[in-house]
């Protein structure tokens, strides 16, 4: 959820992005799960942090 290192990554979106897409997902009623990538380029242990707090 670090837009730095998404863009390091060349991932192709923001964590808006998917705040955006979760909540769209969740009002059409689908479950939804999540998933974290840690060590990528760019990364912490803070932000690693940061991201599981607001997944």
């Amino acid at each position: 959820m670090d837009d730095e290192v998404l863009k390091k990554q060349c991932r192709g979106h923001t964590s808006e992005d998917v705040i955006s897409a979760s909540k769209l997902i969740k009002e059409f009623g689908f479950n939804l799960g999540l998933q974290m990538m840690v060590g990528l380029y760019g990364d912490s242990l803070e932000k690693d942090i940061y991201t599981a707090k607001s997944l």
